[in-house]
């Protein structure tokens, strides 16, 4: 075969398997698609584990998060487990704008989810599945955080 006619056939075939190679290297690559959306236990959410503010469960997208980012106990699968009381906070229908200042595009339904930072889809090569590019070690998370509480990082001050 000639040169220029395998060429376009080397960059097609390349095109194809690039995808596979990439990924955030994190649990979520192992799952695939089917991991969490065809699992009805998953896209159910976890029914278990209440928010501390209203002693209800948590719903939506976040609800699909803990019910594997939860412990057993709290009807999740013990994976990476979250809480409210030692991670960022999720599942926010209000905030202190004093505090933070969400940009709308980050909010899911006007409310801070878990998918206002993280985007889990293996697609996503991020640092812990950050929506942006922080750095490998997460070196850049400043920047990341500023969007949103610019007091904290010294990126600048939060609107009152």
């Amino acid at each position: 075969m000639q040169p220029q006619k395998l060429l376009p056939l080397l960059v097609s075939l390349l095109g194809l398997l690039l995808p596979l190679g990439a990924g955030a290297a994190g649990a979520h690559d192992k799952l695939q698609c089917a991991g969490c959306h065809a699992k009805k236990e998953i896209m159910a959410g976890n029914k278990t584990y209440l928010d501390p503010t209203t002693r209800q469960p948590f719903s939506g997208s976040t609800a699909v998060c803990l019910a594997c980012h939860q412990t057993a106990d709290a009807g999740g699968k013990g994976a990476y487990v979250v809480n409210r009381h030692d991670s960022h906070p999720f599942g926010l229908a209000a905030w202190n704008p004093k505090k933070a200042k969400i940009p709308e595009e980050l909010l899911v339904n006007g409310r801070m989810e878990c998918l206002s930072c993280h985007d889990p889809h293996p697609s996503n090569t991020n640092y812990k599945y950050l929506r942006m590019d922080c750095g490998d070690d997460g070196r850049d998370t400043e920047a990341f955080c500023g969007q949103c509480h610019p007091r904290k990082t010294g990126i600048g001050v939060v609107a009152q």
